[in-house]
């Protein structure tokens, strides 16, 4: 079963400058490329193409609630019913036709 390192703060940990390790193999982790790229996998110091590693970052419950929350109200503004004149250009309900002078 993979575990991951428990969260902590987020900054990239160099093994090969004697940094720490993360503290069990099959613990997932984000890794740092050779080429630049973070992702997400298990630290093979083996690796030669692995350079650094990081702990995820402790999430923060409250503000994942309030984004919930704003994008809610953000899709029921967008969401709302566009009048006959906003949607088709035609005038809005109530409006007066000329009658036609075809007698």
């Amino acid at each position: 079963m993979d575990s991951h390192e428990p969260a902590g703060e987020t900054k990239w940990l160099f093994p090969d400058l004697g940094e720490e390790s993360p503290t069990r193999s099959d613990t997932e982790v984000f890794v740092l490329t050779a080429g630049g790229i973070a992702i997400r996998s298990h630290w093979d110091a083996k690796n030669p193409f692995y350079i650094a590693w990081a702990r995820f970052p402790k999430r923060d419950r409250a503000k994942e609630a309030l984004v919930a929350e704003a994008r809610t109200q953000r899709r029921l503004g967008v969401q709302s019913p566009p009048t006959r004149r906003e949607d088709h250009g035609g005038p809005d309900e109530g409006a007066r036709y000329p009658q036609s002078s075809s007698s």
